[in-house]
């Protein structure tokens, strides 16, 4: 690992660490009023059982501890068609310090009737995915899991830096397992994607220094889509049984700046990998054998 990914790594253990220490508890199910009276550094401690969630919960201020118990599910109530949590506002200030931990989010897509929830004060679409994050910074995500949404698992977009996940799963999503656009230096690792509609994992739009180790994409679409994506490594990556490619890169109508650049791969798989797009150049493919 290069100096700069165990940098991050420090800097996000230190945060946790930090934020961790001699907080308050609450086990309150209005989770919403709970955020919204929540001082700096309070941890909102769910119950361990099923919650039924009727509108987002939002997280739009920093230094906020989502907690769950080891059977915590956060079950997105029929034709309510809306994200379960969303983390950072784009309209407003960066959020930061944010950790979700022991979560398992129920979409509850057959009983949805559409992906698009509404769009943002900027113009942006925001789609009715498990978990979105965005205008974020020093996120923590670990022990989540994403499954039966309509439209993604796991989302960022809109500038999200330094964001560690590890321990994600994903499976059943109508689209992807997890899908990251306009994010930067952060890490994923231990992620268990599946029978996902779409992709298991899906990147676009200026996805650059990021890593990723330990995964496993499983009877998806596709395994990895990557296109406009750069300078970023995938270790340790298992693919078996999807359905059209293990990895397919891309740009973006063969628009300039738009391809992949830099990326490595190390991947054991039993599928295609399609690398031949005209603007995506200097991606190593390494072909793992063995266990």
């Amino acid at each position: 690992m290069n100096n700069k990914l165990l940098t991050l790594f420090v800097l996000l253990i230190t945060i946790i660490s930090i934020g961790c220490v001699g907080l308050k508890t609450n086990q309150e199910i209005d989770i919403n009023e709970l955020l919204k009276n929540a001082s700096s550094e309070d941890t909102i401690n769910l119950p361990n059982r099923i919650i039924y969630i009727n509108t987002p919960i939002i997280i739009s201020k920093s230094n906020v501890f989502l907690i769950g118990d080891t059977n915590t599910v956060l079950f997105l109530e029929s034709n309510k068609n809306c994200p379960v949590i969303i983390v950072g506002v784009q309209e407003m200030s960066m959020v930061s310090n944010i950790c979700i931990s022991n979560i398992k989010i129920d979409g509850n897509r057959t009983n949805q009737s559409k992906e698009l929830w509404k769009y943002s004060k900027l113009g942006y679409p925001i789609y009715n995915n498990g978990i979105i994050i965005q205008n974020a910074q020093n996120i923590f995500v670990d022990h989540l899991q994403s499954y039966d949404c309509i439209s993604g698992g796991f989302v960022t977009t809109f500038g999200v830096s330094f964001l560690m996940v590890s321990n994600y799963t994903a499976f059943n999503n109508q689209f992807d397992g997890l899908a990251c656009y306009q994010t930067t230096n952060s890490v994923f690792v231990n992620l268990f994607l599946f029978n996902n509609l779409a992709a298991g994992i899906s990147l676009d739009m200026d996805f650059n220094y990021n890593f990723f180790d330990n995964i496993f994409l499983a009877y998806n679409t596709t395994g990895i889509f990557i296109r406009n994506s750069h300078q970023n490594i995938f270790q340790n990556v298992q693919a078996v049984g999807n359905k059209k490619f293990d990895i397919f890169m891309a740009s973006v109508n063969e628009k300039t700046n738009t391809g992949c650049l830099y990326n490595d791969f190390t991947i054991k798989g039993d599928g295609k990998i399609q690398n031949n797009d005209s603007l995506s150049v200097s991606n190593i493919f390494r072909q793992k054998l063995g266990n």
